[in-house]
């Protein structure tokens, strides 16, 4: 089974693979096509804002609230932390927010569970 077959239906805030919430347009973007038990792989979320909007990053200051991504994965598929790029300091100056403009992409390390047999062992 490929991986993008496995995460198709894993993804709880994307949805699809690619879909647009608001001002926002967001895709998934993995690592590599096929992973066996024990093997990480990267999920790039690239988000991509129209003009005049933003994201905040995970600590974002003053005002906003941290990008979260919420996974809802098969068995045995697990999410690590969001490896967050350098943010910029964003407008207005009077409140000290840091984020992203224009396109950003979060990733995040995924790692299916290693093959354990289910079967007692053989006297």
């Amino acid at each position: 089974m490929t991986v993008r077959n496995l995460l198709s239906l894993a993804v709880l805030m994307l949805g699809l693979v690619c879909a647009h919430a608001a001002h926002t347009q967001v895709q998934l973007l993995l690592s590599a096509e096929t992973a066996k038990p024990g093997d990480t792989i990267w999920a790039g979320v690239d988000l991509k804002m129209e003009p005049g909007w933003h994201t905040y990053w995970k600590n974002p200051g003053d005002a906003g609230q941290a990008t979260e991504i919420k996974w809802q994965l098969p068995a045995g598929v697990t999410a690590g932390e969001i490896q967050w790029p350098l943010p910029e300091k964003l407008p207005p100056a009077e409140v000290t927010t840091y984020g992203y403009e224009n396109e950003v992409m979060l990733l995040v390390p995924l790692t299916l569970a290693r093959w354990r047999a289910t079967c007692p062992p053989v006297r």
